[in-house]
C-alpha cells in the first residue's frame, strides 16, 4: 500500500477545524457575501485555491499521490471542483466524484467548471 509522505508542518499541526452543518455553512457564506460584499463564486475560488496551497504544504510528495475529490451539489461542492481545476493546471490528474446529477448543481457551483 502506498503511504504519503507528509511533511511536518507547525503552522498546519495547530490549525483546528469547527464542523458546521450545511445550514450553518450557507448562513456563514451569506453574511460573508452581505458583510463583505464577497460572491460566491470568488468564496469558492478563494477556498479551492487555499485548499491546493494546505495541501502542497503538507504533502511533500503532492506531485506523486492519486488524489480523489469527492463533490456535493452544493457551494462546498464547488470548492472541490476549483480544487481539481487547480491541481489539472499544475499537471495533476485528480479523480473527481459528483454526488449528484450535473443538473442539480449549485448556479455557482456549476460556473467553478470553467477554467478561468
Amino acid at each position: 500500500m502506498f503511504h504519503a509522505k507528509r511533511q511536518p508542518s507547525p503552522r498546519i499541526d495547530k490549525l483546528t477545524m469547527k464542523i458546521l452543518t450545511s445550514t450553518q455553512m450557507n448562513e456563514v457564506d451569506r453574511l460573508t457575501s452581505d458583510q463583505f460584499h464577497l460572491p460566491s463564486l470568488l468564496l469558492m475560488e478563494n477556498a479551492g485555491l487555499n485548499l491546493y496551497y494546505l495541501l502542497r504544504e503538507y504533502f511533500s510528495d503532492l506531485e506523486n499521490l492519486q488524489i480523489s475529490i469527492v463533490c456535493g451539489k452544493g457551494n462546498n461542492g464547488g470548492d472541490g471542483i476549483v480544487l481539481a481545476r487547480q491541481l489539472i493546471q499544475r499537471n495533476r490528474k485528480p479523480s473527481v466524484y459528483l454526488l449528484c446529477q450535473v443538473q442539480d448543481v449549485s448556479e455557482t457551483h456549476e460556473s467553478t467548471w470553467t477554467p478561468t
